[in-house]
């Protein structure tokens, strides 16, 4: 999947590494695209396929990773927002290394519109609020990419899935010494192309000061407004019992609101680191479905920064 591993949303060095990103590009592995392999799935089931190194062939690659041409399908507006879809091809070849979107799949407009309209009244907005009415910002696209339920000591089981991934791109990027330029991101979101279902997701945080993509876009007023909220909960932080109970009622509001945006039941408990004097609390837990899933939770912005279902 393609989804920019760089994306510098500021928690752990595992952010998104879990979920939208991460993803490599094509090694020699037998072929099991979902459109373009040779083996019958009956026979991958038997022998598996060595998926030892990082990349096997078929998944789509980043831009990092191999030069690709860009081709933009549509474009399409929801409030003011413009989402390109886009496919990749291999420049010499001339193969599509990405999917289009089929008639029965769940629909990356239906998924933008969720986003936009969860997001609209939310902290993370004022970032948002900076992509508006721009071109080229916000972009979709089909990846194939291995399911890791099906890898097995390992050997994959199975065809490669079909991934949707929707990305925010900030309008702001790092230029370094060498000449060099780096897009940034300020969110990313992972879905199951046929059923819409969130793989992974996040949201570029509202509490690192020292964050360069989204401090460079607000006001001052904005930036003392945060602070006052880092020292409080600086305060509570240093208050046992207060600590305690703010924990569990963040612990109730990431839940909630992991059920309500994404789908997603978050049932049984294993982990929780709470960082709570730093602007975060991170969880790693279990769902209804019996999946295992980590997330993290903004405190000054008070919404989920990062989601993932884990390998």
């Amino acid at each position: 999947m393609r989804c920019n591993k760089k994306i510098l949303i500021v928690t752990t060095t595992v952010l998104f590494a879990t979920g939208c990103l991460g993803l490599m590009g094509a090694m020699e592995y037998q072929n099991v695209k979902t459109e373009a392999s040779d083996i019958e799935e009956d026979d991958i089931a038997k022998t598996g396929v060595d998926v030892t190194s990082e990349s096997m062939e078929g998944e789509t690659p980043t831009e990092e990773e191999k030069k690709m041409d860009k081709e933009v399908v549509e474009t399409y507006s929801y409030k003011g927002y413009e989402i390109s879809f886009i496919r990749y091809k291999d420049t010499k070849t001339g193969e599509y290394l990405s999917d289009e979107e089929q008639s029965d799949d769940y629909g990356y407009k239906k998924t933008f519109r969720k986003i936009i309209d969860n997001s609209e009244n939310s902290s993370w907005s004022y970032m948002l609020n900076q992509i508006k009415g721009k071109k080229d910002k916000i972009t979709a696209e089909v990846d194939w990419h291995r399911d890791y339920s099906k890898i097995v000591n390992d050997k994959y089981y199975g065809k490669l899935m079909r991934m949707c991934c929707i990305k925010f791109k900030s309008p702001y990027s790092i230029n370094y010494d060498d000449d060099s330029r780096e897009l940034l991101s300020i969110g990313s979101f992972a879905t199951v192309a046929e059923s819409g279902k969130y793989i992974s997701g996040g949201k570029v945080v509202s509490w690192n000061l020292s964050e360069y993509s989204q401090w460079n876009v607000i006001a001052k007023s904005k930036k003392n407004e945060i602070q006052a909220k880092l020292e409080k909960l600086k305060e509570i932080s240093g208050n046992k019992e207060q600590k305690k109970e703010y924990v569990e009622k963040v612990k109730a509001d990431a839940k909630r609101e992991l059920k309500e945006l994404y789908g997603i039941n978050f049932t049984k408990e294993d982990d929780v680191f709470s960082h709570v004097a730093d602007g975060n609390i991170f969880f790693m837990g279990q769902t209804d479905d019996g999946q295992k899933i980590e997330m993290e939770y903004d405190l000054v912005g008070d919404y989920i920064s990062y989601f993932s279902h884990i390998r």
